[in-house]
């Protein structure tokens, strides 16, 4: 059997945030930081029309090969049903905050899946194993992550067809840097066939010219960011107008799938509630890769633009979370901080130390609205307070 995939997009490591290589033909290349539409309540056409660019987020997560850290689903079946479960708690999270999921595999899941996701294991997905539920029944995309010590990207590939789903040609995990690797992503310029299953074909300036934007080539590079921390400062230098809106602004969270349990999946839930103010407001996109990439193609007319976590300019009084009212040196988020905030707003109390603090909304004012966020986080297990800025 032979397989070619008409688009391709590859995902590999680094600390950019965006940069575009013009797409060729046929493929698409992205590259994402590892630190680790359906419906839009703004589109990108809206956004951009505005003068606000948005910033296009997805979360990806990756399962690797056993090792040295690593689990290995298929020889521990009680940890791959353990894992299952979470992953399946985590996707339900997901779909219903309107956020979307690239999930990449290495072989030892998928072999996991393929023998274990049988009967009465598959009732709580729609009958379905774990993979082909993401990508039919919760919409995401599936695709493949391979360290090639013994399957390489390929063979991958194949294993998600052996389980109904065909990778919506996206793939994760590659380093550009240093060049000289053993895990060139160039091979997928002109594709390459399985190692184990070797029937099958799969296809995806140089390496040594990363940075050079050639407009020859048929991989087009869309950077991850530098992670969470500098997703927030890119959203606060939009907020002051620093960046060009001419730009191409993506961005993923990762996810390091055998880490999964309860606490970090409500860290999840909560990043997706302290992002959701931005989404309101047309400033992040959950966009898939995929998606990410026809944007890019269509409504941004392939334009290369590079912007380098170092260069987002950073100019606000607030750090971290939100929610510091009272400018604590400590900044603690307490009940002082929502005394402050009554006497500010009723009782002609102090000024505010940094407005960007007490704008828990995150609507460039500071009213009731705020105070309810910030009742609702101290009291009622709401969601925490935004990051800054």
């Amino acid at each position: 059997m032979e397989f070619e995939y008409t688009e391709t997009i590859l995902f590999l490591s680094v600390r950019i945030h965006s940069m575009i290589f013009r797409r060729g033909h046929t493929f698409i290349l992205i590259l994402a930081t590892v630190i680790g539409m359906a419906s839009l309540p703004v589109t990108a056409e809206e956004s951009r029309s505005s003068g606000a660019p948005p910033l296009y987020l997805t979360f990806v997560s990756h399962n690797e090969e056993p090792g040295t850290g690593h689990p290995n689903y298929f020889d521990d079946k009680a940890f791959y049903l353990q894992n299952r479960e979470l992953v399946r708690q985590l996707a339900v999270i997901i779909k219903n905050k309107g956020a979307k999921w690239n999930f990449q595999s290495d072989w030892n899941f998928l072999k996991a899946v393929a023998i274990y996701d049988t009967g009465q294991i598959v009732s709580n997905t729609n009958g379905k194993n774990i993979v082909r539920w993401l990508v039919e029944n919760m919409g995401f995309e599936a695709d493949p992550h391979a360290h090639e010590s013994q399957y390489n990207y390929a063979d991958v590939a194949y294993l998600h067809t052996v389980l109904g789903v065909t990778p919506s040609g996206n793939v994760g995990g590659f380093l550009y840097d240093p060049p000289d690797n053993t895990q060139g992503w160039e091979q997928h310029e002109q594709g390459t066939f399985g190692v184990v299953y070797p029937s099958y074909f799969w296809k995806p300036q140089d390496k040594y010219n990363f940075y050079l934007h050639d407009a020859t080539r048929h991989l087009a590079y869309i950077g991850g960011g530098g992670g969470y921390p500098d997703m927030m400062k890119l959203l606060g230098a939009f907020a002051t107008n620093s960046l060009p809106d001419t730009g191409f602004y993506t961005a993923t969270i990762f996810i390091p799938q055998a880490d999964l349990n309860a606490a970090v999946i409500q860290a999840i839930s909560n990043q997706i509630d302290s992002l959701a103010p931005f989404v309101a407001q047309g400033k992040v996109v959950w966009s898939p890769l995929s998606q990410t990439g026809a944007i890019w193609r269509t409504t941004y007319q392939e334009r290369p633009y590079r912007l380098g976590c170092t260069d987002i300019p950073t100019s606000s009084c607030c750090a971290n979370l939100r929610g510091n009212v009272n400018g604590d040196p400590k900044d603690a988020v307490n009940v002082i901080d929502l005394v402050f905030l009554v006497q500010y707003l009723f009782a002609g109390g102090a000024s505010l130390p940094c407005k960007e603090e007490a704008d828990m909304v995150i609507n460039n004012s500071v009213n009731v609205v705020d105070l309810t966020f910030l009742v609702r986080y101290l009291f009622s297990g709401g969601a925490p307070p935004p990051p800054c800025p």
